[in-house]
């Protein structure tokens, strides 16, 4: 949230840069504090004009940012191995899964035999906002011996993925889309095909 601090009598000796939120003492504006190293951030997300006071940001003689304690960077480096760990557990997810939902997804469309390439998330679009689609794709797991919970649960798992699939890493995305071409090459994905 942007407030701002050049009404009311905010201290002009300083305040806290609004991109990091440490301490700084350099204005860009009348409203807003910041660091020489957090203009990139603020002119990519904002844009060359303060929306609160409608003056063009300066951006020189700002103050630099000031060091990360220790406890800034050992947290810092927890949070990304926990954003390593969170991807890895979402694309052996994606593995398992998929591999088991891309041939019955692909052979509702045997009009893809023969292509080597695909569009995963219009194909997602597709059988994820198709009642009939879904019902064919669940017949088409239970053709391939998976019992009926199993089936609904990986349905239920291809809808969330086409629902979340723009907020999704993009190496889950990558994986995503090889797994689908990896079938859609497959002879074995055709051999039951309608």
């Amino acid at each position: 949230m942007w407030c701002c601090y050049g009404h009311n009598g905010y201290d002009s000796v300083g305040g806290n840069c609004c991109v990091c939120q440490k301490s700084c003492t350099t204005r860009t504006c009348k409203c807003m504090y910041l660091h020489k190293e957090c203009s990139y951030k603020l002119l990519k997300f904002y844009g060359k004009m303060c929306g609160i006071c409608n003056k063009r940001f300066k951006l020189w003689f700002l103050e630099s940012c000031p060091p990360d304690t220790n406890e800034e960077i050992v947290l810092t480096e927890k949070s990304k191995k926990i954003q390593l760990l969170k991807k890895r557990i979402v694309n052996l997810e994606i593995k398992e899964k998929i591999d088991v939902l891309a041939p019955c997804v692909l052979q509702m469309y045997p009009y893809l035999n023969g292509t080597n390439r695909l569009n995963t998330k219009v194909l997602l679009d597709d059988v994820c906002n198709d009642i009939c689609l879904k019902k064919r794709l669940y017949q088409n797991l239970l053709d391939r011996g998976l019992k009926s919970r199993e089936s609904k649960d990986l349905i239920t798992f291809l809808t969330s993925v086409n629902k979340y699939y723009e907020i999704y890493y993009s190496s889950s995305k990558k994986l995503l889309k090889k797994i689908f071409i990896k079938h859609l090459l497959s002879p074995s994905t055709w051999e039951d095909c309608d």
